[in-house]
């Protein structure tokens, strides 16, 4: 999606009329033709890592991963056309990127360019990691470093924090714009002498947190909109003051009988037995004071779990939208250790008072229908477990019978879920199986992200589709040293807020707004398409595919009601359209010509239904001009071609 996005935003933003390129032919970049090739053919179910052969899986991997590599390069080839950037810029997935300068202080300095890939306004909490196969000399210079200054084009600083332990950075971007690329600074503080200059509020300041533990006997996760509180051992107590618990289990696969599960099926041979061996996890890490974020790392491993490793990180914001910082974001790697012919699961047990086994799973990430856990299902007790686990795209809830409550969870990548009694949600999370004609032995690890979110039902209807859309379409980072900066003085701290417009006009002081946010996209309205579509003839180049969808899930209060969008407006500072066309959903037929031609039930003779072709006088798919304005219903999908 990013690169498609950034390719045709190259093609046409900054340059004069004659300058643009006219998108003709088969001249789409191979690594975007590749990508959508290799996405494709992993759609088929054999594709799925453990319903297929290892080989199969290998292939797979590998075509995506070389399409992957290829439009990077697009990616950051768009990114350098539409920025006009000079030299080299790197993405986040390359490792170590913005570690390297680390060990020369005078060019720690980089500017930081955040790709937004939604058509809506937004902010992010940006996190620049660092990797394990850090030099002993990057070591050593980073531990020099004891905070970081964050700040905008306009010189504002940013809220930032910094973890010395692992070079970690974290700042928030308040004003990411539609489709628009936005630039921060980062600047390393080697000397604290004089930092109560700061501004506490701010920056992150440094404190023992374990003397609040030891105060308090638990770990407190909290911000304006929600608090988590765990004992000193990382173990979930209480969400918003109501009683929470979170644990691992795994069900032991049944391999032996003849109702034997595989990589297709899945029977379970006993009921599921807890994880967690031990009272103390294996190491346990918490990170509260932070202006940005807060942190809890927990993991068990060895003598502390039954067979299986597990890794969660719990991560609450502190700043943003509300959409950011009302649910807790965890992150689950499940391995590299696995318990042998075992399934991985995660349970959540509220107090929220659901009709038994009563629970709601989207249908394709949009509207979600109501499930029901069936003991009864089948008449092997076992079979009852997988055989009442649902599909899971994007997000699962349920909701309190008696009052407003509402747990939900919303998760990156699709998983199974059930809820077999009131107030638990259990997510399945990996599995492992040694026997049968597929060998799952060598799949070794899972990796999961959930945002969990405790509301009431109007808050998660405010904020749904928007968690939903910032989940699926997170902005795309890159970085650009500054090889030119002079590093301040050490022991003048004081004078980083004189001169921090002077140094921010040094970094590249460039951003790329094509949307401002008085017209960027309705509420509940998504871009969902911005490619380059089918070779237009008759007009001699490619026209662009743009696909709106309305996600306001249909009700009885708004299954007729439409919001009206001004596609030429939204989009007049990226490109002209010049001519366009309402198409079918895949944007195979003019949908005027599509209605005339498609093949419609006649009416019955001799109590048989015959098929009849509509009539047609006009052959011809008709394009149209002036302003592009569309309608679109709950749940409803447009899609454009677009000469421009």
């Amino acid at each position: 999606v990013t690169a498609e996005r950034l390719y045709i935003q190259s093609l046409f933003s900054n340059l004069e009329e004659s300058s643009r390129v006219v998108i003709t032919g088969n001249n789409l970049p191979a690594g975007i033709i590749n990508l959508r090739r290799a996405v494709a053919v992993v759609q088929h179910h054999d594709a799925i890592p453990g319903t297929c052969r290892p080989e199969v899986t290998e292939v797979y991997l590998n075509d995506i991963d070389i399409a992957m590599n290829e439009t990077q390069e697009i990616i950051k080839n768009s990114i350098r056309t539409i920025l006009q950037l000079p030299g080299r810029i790197t993405t986040h997935v390359e490792k170590n990127i913005f570690l390297r300068k680390y060990d020369d202080e005078k060019s720690a300095n980089f500017d930081v360019f955040i790709y937004n890939p939604l058509a809506w306004t937004r902010s992010y909490i940006v996190e620049i990691v660092a990797t394990p196969s850090i030099s002993p000399k990057i070591l050593s210079s980073m531990s020099k470093i004891k905070n970081i200054i964050v700040t905008n084009i306009n010189g504002t600083v940013m809220p930032s924090q910094y973890n010395d332990k692992d070079g970690t950075i974290y700042f928030h971007a308040n004003t990411l714009y539609p489709l628009g690329i936005t630039n921060f600074n980062v600047r390393p503080v080697y000397d604290e002498v004089n930092s109560d200059n700061y501004d506490h509020k701010q920056q992150y300041k440094k404190k023992d947190v374990s003397e609040f533990v030891k105060d308090n006997n638990y770990i407190l996760l909290k911000n304006n909109f929600t608090e988590w509180i765990f004992d000193i051992n990382g173990n979930l107590l209480r969400v918003n003051q109501k009683p929470v618990s979170l644990e691992f289990v795994q069900y032991p696969t049944d391999t032996t009988t003849q109702l034997s599960g595989d990589a297709y099926h899945w029977r379970p041979m006993d009921a599921a037995k807890n994880i967690i061996l031990c009272e103390t996890p294996s190491a346990i890490s918490y990170y509260t004071e932070g202006a940005v974020t807060s942190i809890l790392k927990i993991n068990y491993a060895n003598e502390c779990v039954n067979g299986t490793e597990i890794n969660v990180t719990f991560k609450l914001n502190k700043v943003g939208e509300k959409t950011e910082q009302i649910s807790m974001n965890i992150d689950v790697e499940v391995g590299p250790t696995v318990h042998t012919n075992s399934d991985v699961a995660m349970r959540i047990q509220s107090s929220i008072l659901n009709h038994n086994g009563h629970f709601y799973t989207d249908e394709g990430g949009f509207h979600h229908r109501l499930r029901i856990f069936n003991p009864d299902k089948d008449k092997d007790v076992l079979n009852n477990v997988a055989g009442n686990y649902f599909p899971v795209v994007s997000s699962a809830y349920i909701q309190d019978r008696n009052a407003d409550d509402q747990l939900t969870i919303f998760t990156e990548h699709s998983h199974g879920i059930t809820s077999s009694k009131s107030g638990e949600m259990e997510i399945m999370l990996h599995r492992r199986i040694s026997s049968g004609f597929i060998n799952l032995e060598n799949v070794n690890k899972s990796y999961s992200n959930f945002r969990i979110l405790f509301s009431t039902v109007s808050e998660y209807e405010n904020v749904r589709n928007y968690m939903t859309q910032y989940i699926e379409h997170p902005p795309m980072i890159f970085f650009h040293h500054n090889n030119n900066d002079t590093h301040h003085d050490q022991n003048a701290v004081a004078q980083e807020h004189s001169q921090l417009k002077e140094r921010n006009a040094m970094s590249l002081n460039k951003e790329y707004i094509p949307i401002p946010s008085t017209l960027q996209l309705p509420i509940n309205i998504h871009l969902m398409t911005l490619e380059l579509g089918m070779h237009e003839e008759k007009e001699s180049r490619r026209v662009v595919r743009f696909r709106l969808i309305n996600l306001l899930e249909p009700n009885s209060n708004n299954s007729k009601s439409a919001i009206t969008v001004n596609v030429t407006s939204l989009m007049k500072n990226i490109f002209s359209i010049k001519k366009w066309q309402v198409r079918t959903l895949t944007g195979a037929m003019e949908m005027t010509y599509a209605e005339k031609t498609r093949m419609k039930w006649g009416a019955t003779k001799n109590g048989r239904s015959s098929m009849i072709m509509m009539n047609n006088n006009n052959n011809e798919e008709q394009w149209s001009t002036g302003d592009v304005v569309v309608s679109i219903k709950p749940l409803d999908i447009v899609t454009l071609h677009l000469i421009c």
